[in-house]
């Protein structure tokens, strides 16, 4: 019995065990030229604790279609480049500006009938005032360990934090609940703004009897 446990210990002490990761969940950044975000500014958004389900709302760039193309192109590149798809297209179905001028917190929730999303921080904000929150999507086990006082890694962490500065833009799976918390404003008289979209795969999907062509769908009305 005590050779067994020495043994071990040896073999424990000589092994490295390596760590793949099974299942990855991307979130994309990168920062936008201010040129880009000076015509979003002048674009009118909604309050955000008085949004409502008007569809004018959710279509600012109808008059600024140059900008939704190139919004479109640049998640395309990385879209297809992160999961391996080259040639698949996708299209901006809905778009819309969310003004925040009190703190509120935005409720927690998803967005549906679209694969993507994307936010873009196109004005003047604060670090810490509303970062959004994503919400890991994987099945979490029932044993919680307390990990107040620990840094969470990949494999631990049950949320992640987005930065949050002028010009940035993420992109992220639209299955992901997100949110963020009441803040205190550092400045009265600055709004926080943010302009949003979703993307959906369009074109030639899938083959044989999972197929879909959505060159083929009519509108019906």
């Amino acid at each position: 019995m005590v050779c067994c446990t020495l043994h071990s210990r040896t073999l424990a002490k000589d092994m490295n065990i390596e760590t793949d990761i099974m299942f990855g969940i991307p979130v994309g950044h990168t920062t936008l030229p201010l040129e880009l975000c000076d015509i979003l500014k002048n674009l009118k958004g909604q309050e955000q604790k008085k949004t409502t389900d008007d569809p004018k709302h959710y279509d600012v760039l109808v008059n600024h279609q140059y900008v939704k193309n190139d919004l479109t192109n640049l998640f395309s590149i990385w879209v297809n480049n992160t999961y391996g798809n080259k040639d698949q297209k996708w299209k901006m179905v809905t778009n819309w500006i969310t003004d925040n001028s009190d703190g509120s917190a935005m409720g927690r929730h998803r967005h549906y009938n679209c694969m993507f999303s994307a936010v873009l921080y196109f004005d003047t904000v604060a670090d810490g005032q509303g970062n959004l929150i994503l919400e890991s999507p994987l099945q979490q086990s029932d044993f919680f360990f307390d990990r107040r006082n620990q840094p969470s890694t990949m494999f631990s962490a049950r949320e992640y934090r987005c930065p949050l500065f002028e010009g940035l833009i993420l992109f992220f799976p639209s299955n992901l609940y997100h949110s963020y918390p009441k803040y205190k404003p550092s400045d009265k008289y600055m709004v926080r703004r943010s302009f949003a979209c979703n993307f959906a795969p369009i074109g030639k999907l899938g083959f044989v009897d999972s197929s879909l062509d959505t060159n083929l769908l009519q509108h019906d009305g």
